[in-house]
């Protein structure tokens, strides 16, 4: 099933979806260089720059770097590994809103997140 026929099928349940190779590639591309186009994205801002919300519900840079920084330890390299390791493995929900409450993100170093 292709992505396209995959978003038109309303059928509850579990879809396998094929990628080509070379999609593949471009995907696994894109997400190694995040970490460095993330860093160039915020290098030039400072100060209150880093802080600020458009509204209550979103997130600021800061917040925004914590909450990828987190997301891709907590949620897709730990989610990766158990899919490798374990045959039909439960993955847990990660609330990244939570997670930013809990941990404090809005109070957090950028360039310790980064």
């Amino acid at each position: 099933m292709s992505i396209e026929e995959a978003r038109r099928d309303k059928t509850p349940g579990i879809r396998s979806i094929q990628m080509p190779p070379e999609d593949l590639q471009d995907l696994i591309d894109a997400l190694t260089q995040t970490p460095e186009t993330v860093t160039d994205l915020v290098k030039d801002l400072s100060g209150p720059d880093l802080r600020v919300k458009n509204s209550p519900e979103e997130f600021s840079v800061v917040e925004n770097v914590c909450h990828l920084r987190d997301i891709e330890i907590e949620g897709y390299t730990a989610r990766i590994s158990r899919i490798l390791r374990e045959n039909n493995p439960i993955l847990p929900d990660i609330d990244g809103s939570r997670l930013a409450i809990e941990r404090e993100y809005h109070s957090q170093n950028l360039s310790e997140a980064l």
